[in-house]
């Protein structure tokens, strides 16, 4: 009798903090908007949705001449950045190399897995490359929301 009544305060716990979080995300749906600018060195491309002051997620998509190209992801949890993952090509020393980069927070915001690959070669990134990275990521979702606000949106179609 105890073990039932055990197991079923557990179940019901379980379900209250199921419930909350539901309802907590439920308030406010998510927006999602795309984005273009046209830098100086190319076309940028962004998808991005959050809630207000809360990231959730945000892909990119960049065309430069002159660093070449790639497409990035991040997630964010509980408005803290929590995986970072970019791929495409970058020149190096005159030719274009192809290149991956992942990283993974924690909830403390300490990055608990990396990996950077240039062509064939990994290579460990520093952690204030990490913390660059991740601040490069909180000013691009700003920066997205500002082109957002003055209508920098863009349909994506197809002929």
């Amino acid at each position: 009798m105890t073990r039932i009544t055990l197991s079923l305060a557990v179940v019901f716990l379980l379900t209250g903090c199921a419930a909350s979080d539901m309802a907590e995300n439920a308030v406010i749906t998510p927006k999602t908007i795309t984005v273009a600018q046209m830098a100086t060195d190319g076309p940028h491309f962004y998808w991005y949705t959050f809630r207000p002051n809360l990231p959730i997620k945000l892909s990119e998509r960049v065309f430069t001449s002159t660093q070449g190209q790639y497409q990035a992801n991040y997630r964010w949890r509980s408005g803290r950045l929590f995986e970072l993952y970019q791929q495409g090509q970058q020149h190096i020393d005159g030719s274009l190399v192809p290149f991956q980069l992942q990283l993974r927070f924690d909830s403390h915001g300490l990055a608990v897995f990396q990996r950077y690959q240039q062509g064939k070669n990994i290579i460990p990134l520093t952690n204030a490359k990490i913390d660059k990275l991740r601040q490069q990521a909180k000013v691009l979702a700003a920066t997205v929301e500002q082109l957002s606000d003055h209508q920098q949106t863009w349909v994506q179609g197809h002929w």
